[in-house]
């Protein structure tokens, strides 16, 4: 979800209320929520991180993104990919995930493949935590619409190969989701999310949803996309949302959502995380 904090917050509590299970709502954080959520406070980056040698302003970080993730009612964090042969960064990501986990955050890893390339000469310690975080830490993984260095002929949401490798050689048994294909001009409406399904997505998120369930039953009927594949995908799903069912809450006012974000505190704990890591 983008857009104005009181919108989101607004939009959150409304649809919870009236939803007889538990929605997914995304807000990314990789670099803080201003990239999502509009007037937003800024946050630390990864690289910024990595240079601050304090626990405690990491930990204290982690706790207040947990606490802005629960005033605007969302229950899933994401993060962008990130390359695994930058050791240092790498290290820095995997501390970053396990605190916000340590926060109950459900994390979401985006914009799958990214700068992945398996012919590149990957870092043996980069590559062994991020096969392990897509293992442990991981449950729900975005996947690009973009064409990869796994396959650069095909939107990487519609290449086999590219899931495959994600499932196979990366050893990934979580929830693969593909967000808004509208840009994708090769197939009509429906199609291309159809295929996406076809290629190995368990979620769709789709403006054409209507007519993206039509054509994703016509590929059942041919075969192409076995039932039993749709009855794991949908176990999935309601066990990922069973399990935010259980671990997250919307609380605060949205009508002082902004300020509520932009607290003194939070913008001073900001300001001493940049202090500390120039030092």
């Amino acid at each position: 979800m983008e857009g104005n904090a009181q919108n989101i917050s607004r939009t959150n509590n409304d649809l919870k209320n009236h939803a007889n299970l538990p929605l997914l709502s995304f807000i990314t954080i990789t670099n803080g929520i201003q990239s999502t959520v509009h007037k937003a406070p800024a946050a630390p980056s990864l690289t910024t991180l990595g240079a601050l040698q304090s626990d405690s302003l990491k930990e204290a970080l982690a706790k207040a993104t947990q606490r802005q993730m629960t005033l605007l009612g969302s229950n899933l964090a994401m993060l962008d990919v990130f390359e695994p042969t930058n050791a240092n960064l790498n290290k820095t990501y995997s501390e970053w995930v396990n605190l916000l986990q340590g926060q109950n955050l459900e994390l979401v890893l985006g914009a799958y493949p990214g700068l992945f390339d398996p012919k590149s000469k990957l870092d043996s310690e980069g590559l062994r935590s991020f096969t392990a975080l897509l293992k442990d830490k991981i449950k729900l993984l975005s996947i690009s619409t973009t064409p990869s260095k796994l396959n650069a002929k095909n939107s990487s949401a519609q290449s086999k190969k590219t899931l495959e490798y994600l499932t196979k050689n990366l050893n990934y048994q979580g929830l693969i989701m593909v967000d808004d294909m509208s840009e994708l001009r090769k197939y009509k409406p429906g199609k291309s999310e159809a295929l996406a399904m076809m290629a190995g997505c368990n979620l769709i998120v789709s403006a054409n949803i209507d007519i993206a369930i039509k054509q994703t039953k016509k590929l059942i009927r041919k075969g192409d996309i076995p039932l039993s594949y749709i009855e794991t995908s949908t176990k999935k799903v309601l066990a990922l949302k069973h399990n935010i069912l259980t671990t997250t809450e919307q609380s605060g006012n949205y009508l002082r959502i902004k300020e509520e974000l932009n607290d003194p505190f939070y913008n001073r704990l900001v300001q001493r995380i940049y202090q500390e890591s120039m030092t």
